[in-house]
């Protein structure tokens, strides 16, 4: 009886230790899974948009929202930034080299032209964007075996306080394609101060070593210039040449 209350106890206590952590799925085409009522998307912008909420509730709050992401091209979310940050909500994010700008070179439709005008519009705020490219896999070559920033996730929080903050992380990038085409997963964590710490603590030495490496300054984009092609002039004989070729 004794061994059945502690255990019953130790059941009770534990709702309210454990972290709130709230899974979600996303599919292309119906599984047939009744338990997946809201896709990734849905459930990170609510958590988006919840944080400016609260942020136009408490002006005097400090807030933080930090992004490690692979891919970032979702044009709703990426306006969502810009109004977070408008509002004065401290925005970081990481993103990969090489796809940020494999984005913003396509530029064959209208959409992705929005997308493109957003993202700098996005860059013109105090933003640190960094493009980790880490440590070359030969000596000497510099661009072609560079590492992927392959990482996805973002913390949340305000006035320094992890136990009020929010963490996700995933498969889910925050594109148009995953969020709605492709199958995806994420992880919304709530009420866990030590992960929220450990994810943000893992955010600011990434941003800290690869802003020692390779750039203290925010990150803007100079598009690639435009190869001309050069006109070949046959170089005209000089006159005494001509009078050479005469005699």
């Amino acid at each position: 009886m004794k061994k059945c209350f502690i255990l019953l106890l130790s059941l009770f206590i534990s709702q309210f230790l454990h972290p709130k952590v709230d899974v979600y799925f996303q599919s292309p085409i119906s599984t047939g899974d009744a338990t997946i009522k809201k896709s990734c998307h849905t459930s990170v912008s609510e958590q988006l948009n919840q944080l400016i909420r609260l942020k136009k509730e408490h002006p005097e709050k400090r807030c933080k929202l930090r992004i490690a992401m692979y891919e970032l091209s979702n044009l709703s979310t990426i306006n969502t930034l810009i109004a977070a940050a408008e509002l004065g909500i401290q925005v970081d994010i990481l993103t990969d080299t090489k796809q940020f700008n494999a984005v913003l070179e396509k530029n064959d439709r209208k959409e992705q032209q929005d997308i493109n005008k957003s993202l700098q519009k996005l860059s013109r705020y105090e933003i640190v964007m960094i493009f980790p490219i880490g440590n070359p896999y030969k000596k000497g070559d510099h661009y072609n075996n560079i590492r992927t920033f392959h990482d996805k996730f973002s913390v949340m929080y305000c006035d320094g306080r992890f136990d009020q903050g929010v963490a996700m992380l995933g498969s889910f990038n925050w594109t148009g394609a995953a969020s709605r085409i492709n199958y995806e997963d994420c992880a919304i964590i709530t009420e866990d101060s030590a992960i929220i710490k450990r994810m943000d603590q893992r955010f600011e030495k990434i941003k800290k070593i690869e802003t020692d490496k390779y750039s203290k300054k925010p990150w803007r984009h100079k598009p690639k210039p435009v190869a001309q092609k050069r006109k070949t002039i046959s170089p005209r004989r000089s006159p005494a040449k001509r009078v050479e070729s005469k005699s």
